[in-house]
């Protein structure tokens, strides 16, 4: 019986000495650059886009204002000639030449 109580006191140191612990590795939050979405300006027909025109045209336009009472409108001061005898109109001006055409001239009434 003393052979054992002479074994268990080391036996118990070294169980006690012999004990490794394990701690979890730190992780490190991926951070990601976040981008706002920003929401899309939509396109406005603008008074600046313009179309080129023949000399024609705008004889035949200057004759449909006359005819509907000399209806003029401001955008009117913009045509600005172009080379071979063509002419800058903004859009303004070319759907006030589709609109003097599909209404009919003003007559008179007695």
């Amino acid at each position: 019986m003393k052979c054992y109580i002479l074994f268990i006191p080391p036996l118990c140191c070294i169980g006690c000495t012999g004990t490794i612990t394990f701690s979890s590795v730190p992780k490190h939050k991926a951070i990601y650059a976040h981008h706002v979405s920003k929401p899309l300006h939509h396109i406005k027909p603008s008074d600046s886009i313009s179309t080129v025109v023949d000399a024609t045209w705008l004889a035949q336009y200057h004759k449909l204002e006359a005819t509907h009472g000399n209806y003029a409108i401001q955008d009117d001061q913009k045509i600005e000639a172009v080379a071979n005898g063509k002419f800058r109109v903004p859009r303004t001006t070319l759907q006030h030449f589709d609109a003097l055409n599909k209404t009919p001239p003003a007559t008179p009434t007695p």
